[in-house]
């Protein structure tokens, strides 16, 4: 039978594998790996994606190439290092769920306009600036039901309230304070995590702090669904 899906999480990767011998391949997760590139050979061979995985790595782009995965889904590039997204990522039709939060994203392709389907945006935790571009290229996308733009450098004073600056979609706009960033506070280390931690290799230099955890829950209250994690982090 054709391979379908490919999950090769947290091994320390640092070059894409070739899955030129994989063309149904519908589902694929690099995340938590060392990954700098994703060479455009690789995406221009898969088709049939529908959901594409590579967080937590170090890429610093995204080759032109994702506009031609037509069936593409959900896309993860969060706690990356990338700058700009391509703008021929609006031509993955297909989008619904778009995560690049935690990356130095100054702005937002204008080619998101397109993207009809895209229903979940998560942009926090970048260094966005422009508000009023923004929600001028989200407002196009009609279909968006939830955007996180949290944590970024939006000016935000003068554009009126949230709720109707997108009415179609609940937007999060906490800490954001224009162009002066978040100098009065001194963090180590910024990270997201979904069911893991994620930490660079070597970036605490086998010294010991306080860790501040910060938890967003969906589901019950978080204190509960975290102990675990932090237990750990305080052993």
């Amino acid at each position: 039978a054709a391979l379908r899906y490919y999950l090769c999480i947290g091994n320390n990767l640092d070059k894409c594998p070739d899955f030129k011998r994989c063309p149904g391949l519908t589902s694929l997760s690099l995340g938590q790996n060392l990954l700098r590139a994703l060479p455009a050979r690789v995406v221009q061979g898969l088709a049939e994606l529908r959901w594409l995985s590579l967080e937590a790595n170090r890429l610093p782009k995204l080759p032109g190439a994702v506009g031609t995965l037509k069936h593409l889904r959900h896309l993860m590039l969060q706690g990356n290092r990338l700058e700009t997204l391509p703008e021929e990522i609006g031509s993955c039709s297909q989008l619904r769920v778009l995560e690049v939060q935690h990356n130095r994203l100054a702005e937002l392709p204008a080619s998101l306009a397109r993207l009809r389907s895209l229903q979940f945006l998560y942009a926090h935790g970048n260094v966005l600036r422009d508000a009023t571009e923004v929600f001028a290229i989200l407002r196009a996308a009609a279909a968006l039901k939830l955007v996180g733009l949290g944590g970024n450098r939006l000016e935000l004073q003068g554009l009126g309230r949230a709720d109707r600056l997108l009415p179609h979609a609940r937007v999060g706009l906490g800490w954001n304070a224009g162009g002066q960033g978040f100098s009065e506070v001194q963090l180590t280390e910024l990270l997201s995590c979904g069911e893991g931690w994620h930490f660079e290799p070597g970036s605490a230099d086998g010294g010991r702090g306080r860790v501040l955890v910060v938890c967003f829950s969906a589901q019950g209250a978080p204190t509960a669904q975290w102990t675990e994690q932090v237990d750990a982090c305080r052993s």
